[in-house]
This record gives C-alpha cells, sequence and structure tokens, in this order.
C-alpha cells in the first residue's frame, strides 16, 4: 500500500503489470472484477469507484450516492457473474450499484458489514454483530444465523468472511474459527478451531469445495510441521504469508483463474 493509494492489474501468468494508476484520496479496502463487462470496481474511506482499462491506463469515475451517506468506509465488495454490484458499509447498510449510482439501500447489520458474498440464489452478508444474513437479490432479508452462541467469542464474535456454495454457508470468524451453516436446517457445525494465532481475516475464495480442502489440508499440514520443528516460535498469519499482509485489494479475474 503506497501513498497514491494506487491499483494496478496484472497478468499472473507472465508477472507483468497490465495498467495501473492513483486510487483513491483514502485507503481502499477492496477490488473487483466486474465478470459483466471486465470492468474493475473499487471500494474504501469515503468513496466507490468504477475503472475501465484503456490501454495501459486505468480510468475510473466516482459512484453517485443518490441514497445513503458518501462520509463513511466501504469495508466489503462482492459482484455477481451477471454484473450485480453490491457494497457493504461500516455503518451496517448494504449498497447496490447500478450505473455507478445507488439502486437499492437496505440497513443491514448492527455495525459495520465486514463481508459479502453473490451467488445466483442470492446474497450472503456478515458483520460486526456477529451475525451472517442470508437476502435476495433485491437486498429482500430471507434468513438470519447469528453466531454469538456458538463462537467462542460470544457477544464479542465478529464476522470476517462468508461463502455461500449451493446449500452451505461457510463462515470465518475473528476468533480464528471456521463455520459450515446448513441452509436448510439452520445449523452451525465447527469445522475449524484456531486459525494459526489471529483472526480469519481474509475472505475465502472457493473454486470448488476440491480446491476448498486441499486449501484447509495444506494450511493444516504446514501449521503443524511448523510447531513440531520450531515450538517456540511465534506463528503468525503474516509469517505463513507475507504477500497477504500487505495487501488491502486483491482479486483474480473470473475467467483468468489458475485451475487446481
Amino acid at each position: 500500500m503506497d501513498t497514491d493509494h494506487s491499483i494496478a492489474v496484472w497478468a499472473w501468468e507472465t508477472g507483468s503489470k497490465i495498467a495501473s494508476a492513483t486510487g483513491h484520496p483514502h485507503r481502499i479496502f477492496c477490488a473487483a472484477f466486474n465478470p459483466s463487462d471486465d470492468s474493475i470496481v473499487t471500494v474504501g474511506v469515503g468513496i466507490v469507484k468504477f475503472w475501465s482499462v484503456t490501454g495501459r491506463l486505468l480510468r475510473g469515475k466516482s459512484g453517485q450516492f443518490t441514497q445513503g451517506s458518501r462520509e463513511q468506509a466501504m469495508l466489503s465488495l462482492t459482484i455477481s457473474k451477471k454484473g450485480r454490484i453490491y457494497s457493504g458499509s461500516e455503518q451496517g447498510e448494504i449498497y447496490r450499484w447500478k450505473g455507478a449510482e445507488v439502486d437499492t439501500l437496505v440497513m443491514a447489520h448492527e455495525g459495520p458489514v465486514f463481508c459479502l458474498w453473490v451467488c445466483r440464489d442470492g446474497l450472503c452478508s456478515g458483520g460486526k454483530d456477529g451475525k451472517v444474513m442470508v437476502w435476495s437479490l433485491n437486498l429482500k432479508p430471507l434468513v438470519t444465523f447469528d453466531l454469538r452462541s456458538q463462537s467462542t467469542g460470544l457477544d464479542r464474535t465478529r464476522i470476517r468472511s462468508v461463502c455461500w456454495l449451493a446449500k452451505t454457508i461457510l463462515v470465518g470468524t475473528i476468533h480464528s474459527e471456521v463455520f459450515e451453516i446448513d441452509i436448510e436446517s439452520g445449523t452451525p457445525n465447527s469445522l475449524l478451531t484456531g486459525h494459526c494465532a489471529g483472526k480469519v481475516s481474509f475472505s475465502f475464495v472457493c473454486i470448488n469445495v476440491h480446491s476448498l480442502l486441499l486449501f484447509l489440508a495444506e494450511f493444516v499440514s504446514l501449521f503443524l510441521r511448523t510447531c513440531k520443528t520450531a515450538p517456540n516460535l511465534e506463528t503468525r498469519p503474516e509469517t505463513c504469508i507475507p504477500q497477504l499482509s500487505q495487501v488491502n485489494g486483491l482479486q483474480t479475474h473470473p475467467s483468468k483463474n489458475p485451475k487446481p
């Protein structure tokens, strides 16, 4: 993260930079490709911006807050395959964007919306209030799961990551836990407790269930080997994955994801 809060598009196959530009006046928290037109959306403190790639340049257009308030931070962002854009605010709101303008606005959580996930079945959100909420694509509330009674953090539980796959929602909390929620039964099941020595602060990015299981297996295996060979070493996520600890927003183009 530099002083200009720059954004850049890279070709991961070659490691070469395709385009770049000065970003927002303040911090950028999320960046995502729009699969419907290959544009890019970034969100951060006091701004939502829509970008297009022109040669080696990125040209940006600020979003228009026809509803809600610009005077806050946007903390989360997700875009569907059909180009539906949603952002989550520090005040607990979810914004739906259309044509660089706010199309719909709902009050979703008591406190910041830390994470969003959209799929063909709807939208899923997680917040500081310890709740996971499921919405229609038109932002009509469908069901709410309160994880405060399931997490070791109790009333201090914060939801930091969500991933909705078919009838299952994966949830990461600030207390180093990963839960699996069956939407039909509504029962949270603890999959993992103790994600190194810190919070699950990065988003789940799942290509398929097989890839997720491989990731979890490799992560746990690496952690156990580290503890065995260096029992006095303080193992932190940023020591395991130093690149990610310094990046606020990172996403690969949906059509360019490397195959597992």
